[in-house]
């Protein structure tokens, strides 16, 4: 390293060094702008580079285009990470799972205008523990981080490097989010069927009426499409890109739905549409939750599915496995999904029809002796009846024995499939 004067106001610090047999030199600075010590750090440095077989002209330049390159904002990033995986990587296209809402929410508001060259360890900390993001609401901040991640990886290059280790370091001074379990607000199964009868007759609410007539998710009803909708087979047919388990499902559907899809179709596509179509043609992923603040209503949409296994649980309409594939939740393991591959439709068109009766108003006490009227006159259920009448006429069984055998009777004879109460006689006895 050599000091030369260039002028009585101003000297230059350089670096002479031979490649190839031929000697060459580069600036490292002028002085005073470098002190005697940043040019040693430089020195050092290209003396380095020029060690691992680097021309130190060529890493100059470089590092100066470096400098003068215009750092794109993580906001840039973001967007154009997500419209080159959204059409091919995210379900639903990145929409229906909301890939994009922990990003825009809960990491651009604070973090957007940041460049890679700007953003901090400690900026990434104090963003997501703003308001108690971290430890308040575990799952979303979980979702927002690793996609801020996801971003970060995308838009490290090398003329916009980012040290990924300062991902962990963040994640460290975060520390273990403190999970605090927060269900989905439930309506009582009780309070369902008067509520349904109040939901009014507009696009969101045939929606809302399908939803719990069929206890789908959100998702599943405001991208409803028609052709997805057989009226004669009474089936609704999800392709596996419109299902959180990602495999393909079949929902059966009660009488109760049938209305709801009539003159539903439009230029949207959609069977449900917003009332602001030029926007966003589908209901917007709010439109129940505003409905029930004003109505009063404590429930969510996804809560309804859990008043539904409520119901079916309490009221012994089935076990929780079936409660389960009602739901679409994914209940096999790998072994159980390879040689049991049947989706139960039958089993679950009996208890959604069951489900459906409740909340429109029929109940299954009304079905079950229906079904009982109406079956032929078997040795059987001469026996059942005579000792229903015995025992109307005070005859040996107590009345928890008679309903005891009553319940077995049907089941042993294969007559009932259903209950032979409704959810409101229990509490009468």
């Amino acid at each position: 390293m050599t000091f030369k004067v260039t002028s009585p106001e101003s000297a230059q610090w350089l670096y002479k060094y031979s490649r190839h047999g031929r000697e060459t030199s580069i600036g490292l600075g002028g002085y005073p702008s470098i002190t005697l010590k940043r040019a040693r750090e430089l020195h050092m440095f290209y003396r380095s580079q020029k060690a691992e077989g680097k021309d130190p002209v060529a890493v100059k330049r470089e590092r100066e285009g470096r400098e003068r390159h215009v750092w794109r904002t993580l906001e840039t990033i973001a967007q154009e990470y997500f419209d080159t995986v959204r059409q091919h990587e995210l379900k639903g296209g990145g929409v229906a799972g909301r890939w994009w809402s922990p990003v825009k929410l809960h990491v651009l508001p604070r973090l957007g205008r940041k460049t890679l060259r700007d953003l901090t360890v400690d900026d990434i900390v104090a963003n997501f523990q703003h308001e108690g993001l971290w430890h308040k609401k575990r799952s979303t901040a979980e979702k927002a981080f690793s996609r801020m991640a996801q971003i970060l990886r995308y838009g490290k290059s090398e003329m916009e490097p980012f040290d990924l280790t300062k991902l962990e370091a963040a994640r460290a001074k975060l520390g273990k989010p403190k999970h605090v379990a927060v269900s989905h607000r439930a309506l009582p199964w009780q309070d369902v069927p008067a509520m349904f009868k109040e939901i009014p007759d507009t696009s969101m609410g045939r929606a809302l009426q399908l939803m719990l007539l069929t206890v789908a998710r959100t998702a599943m009803v405001r991208f409803a499409k028609p052709e997805e909708f057989d009226t004669e087979a009474m089936l609704w047919t999800l392709a596996p890109e419109r299902m959180k388990t990602e495999q393909p499902f079949r929902l059966p559907l009660p009488p109760q739905a049938l209305p709801l899809l009539q003159g539903q179709r439009d230029d949207s596509g959609y069977l449900f549409t917003s009332d602001y179509k030029q926007k966003n043609p589908t209901l917007s992923e709010n439109a129940f939750t505003n409905y029930f603040k004003r109505k009063g209503i404590p429930a969510t949409g996804h809560g309804f599915r859990s008043t539904f296994t409520d119901w079916a649980l309490e009221n012994g309409i089935c076990d929780i496995q079936t409660a389960d594939m009602c739901l679409a939740h994914q209940t096999k393991s790998k072994v159980q999904a390879a040689y049991f591959r049947s989706d139960m439709l039958q089993v679950r068109r009996e208890v959604m029809g069951l489900w459906a009766d409740y909340i429109t108003g029929e109940s299954a006490h009304d079905r079950a002796f229906r079904k009982i009227r109406e079956a032929s006159d078997t040795d059987h259920e001469k026996e059942m009846r005579a000792i229903l009448r015995d025992a109307e006429h005070g005859g040996p069984m107590t009345p928890t024995e008679l309903g005891r055998w009553y319940r077995d009777s049907l089941e042993k004879a294969d007559i009932l499939d259903e209950p032979t109460f409704s959810p409101d006689d229990r509490d009468k006895g």
